[in-house]
C-alpha cells in the first residue's frame, strides 16, 4: 500500500512557468547568425581585403561554412580537434591559410601580407575556435 506521501513527489522551485523556455534572451534569430557568420568571415578575410573581393563565389560559400563550424559546440575533446582540423582544411582551400598561394600572389601583388603573417591569423583563428569549443 502507498502512503500519502509517496503520491506526490517533491516539486523543486524554479523561475520559469512550465513550458516557458530556460533561455531568458531567447533563441538568436536567423539573421542575426546569419550577420555573426559574415561578420566572422569578414575579419578572416580583412588583412588581404573585402571578402568579395579577395574570395570567389564559391569560395566565400566555404568561407561561410568554416564560420558557422566554428561557432559548434564541440561534446567531446575528439569533436573539438575535428573542428579545428575540418576549420584548417577549409581555410586552406579558400587560400586564407595556403602558404603556395600567398606566395604566387605576392609575386603577381607586393601588397599582399608575409606568410608570416598570415600563419600568425590562423594560429589566432584556431585559438578562438578552441576558445569557443571549450567553453561550457
Amino acid at each position: 500500500m502507498q502512503s500519502a506521501e509517496q503520491k506526490f513527489a517533491r516539486k523543486l522551485p524554479h523561475a520559469f512557468r512550465p513550458g516557458q523556455s530556460g533561455n531568458p534572451r531567447g533563441r538568436e534569430s536567423n539573421a542575426n547568425r546569419k550577420a555573426r557568420i559574415a561578420g566572422i568571415v569578414e575579419s578572416w578575410c580583412s588583412p588581404f581585403g573585402k571578402p568579395d573581393v579577395v574570395l570567389a563565389p564559391a569560395e566565400y560559400a566555404l568561407a561561410l561554412k568554416a564560420a558557422e563550424l566554428s561557432l559548434c559546440r564541440a561534446r567531446r575533446h575528439e569533436d573539438a580537434v575535428r573542428i579545428c582540423n575540418a576549420l584548417r582544411a577549409a581555410l586552406d582551400r579558400v587560400g586564407l591559410t595556403s602558404r603556395h598561394q600567398r606566395e604566387r600572389e605576392a609575386i603577381e601583388q607586393p601588397s599582399v601580407p608575409s606568410s608570416e603573417d598570415a600563419l600568425q591569423l590562423v594560429n589566432r583563428m584556431i585559438a578562438e575556435a578552441q576558445a569557443k569549443v571549450e567553453r561550457p
